[in-house]
């Protein structure tokens, strides 16, 4: 395996290989506060949304403000909402267009790889989406960044191949804590209660590795 190149100024060039870095902090205070009253604020009936036409999409905004506390929130390319729930452990799509709300993740009772997604159980901290629509949860519970295929044929992300619609640990050794895999394969790597995670834009996955107080980056 290639690791990095370290070169005299410190730089880290970003290996051919997808590997984990750590960029050492003296506390990770990755807590973001996302309030749903964002989405709420003063409707006190459905928003209309015009696209070339007037949609209302009621049931979505009904679904959005009932959801139990929602944690993360993501924005896909065309406007879609995705939220993370933390009671329920799912990953909500709310699609504006047809006013409907579908989970896509989350919701079920198994811990494995290579499932559907709604089959998974999940501890959700964060969820953020790639240049692709595809979906990235930080699932603390399991010590673990996962990956939702959302596309209608296999995809390989940081060297894990994923099914549609089936979820992969990318990162983290699922269910196991603890430090280890710097400049190895991110697959290999453990995680500690990863809180929040971050894409540049360039496609490399930042994550906030809490429990271990550092910041670790995948190339």
């Amino acid at each position: 395996m290639t690791g990095p190149d370290r070169r005299p100024s410190g730089d880290v060039q970003a290996s051919p290989l997808p590997t984990i870095f750590k960029f050492p902090c003296s506390r990770l205070l990755a807590i973001i506060a996302i309030w749903l009253g964002i989405v709420c604020l003063c409707f006190s009936s459905a928003p209309t949304l015009s696209a070339g036409s007037v949609i209302t999409a009621v049931p979505a905004i009904q679904s959005v403000a009932s959801t139990p506390q929602p944690i993360a929130v993501a924005v896909d390319a065309i406007g879609n909402l995705y939220m993370g729930t933390g009671p329920t452990g799912r990953v909500q799509e709310v699609n504006w267009a047809i006013g409907s709300t579908v989970t896509v993740a989350g919701g079920g009772a198994s811990s494995a790889d290579g499932v559907p997604a709604t089959s998974a159980y999940l501890n959700i901290q964060d969820v953020k989406l790639d240049a692709a629509g595809n979906i990235y949860i930080s699932d603390i519970g399991h010590h673990a960044i996962r990956a939702v295929n959302m596309q209608s044929i296999a995809i390989t992300v940081f060297g894990v191949t994923i099914q549609p619609g089936c979820i992969q640990t990318i990162a983290g050794i699922s269910g196991t804590a603890g430090y280890a895999g710097d400049t190895g394969w991110a697959r290999n790597a453990r995680l500690n209660s990863p809180e929040r995670i971050a894409f540049d834009g360039a496609g490399n996955l930042y994550i906030a590795d809490t429990g271990n107080e550092v910041v670790r980056k995948v190339a």
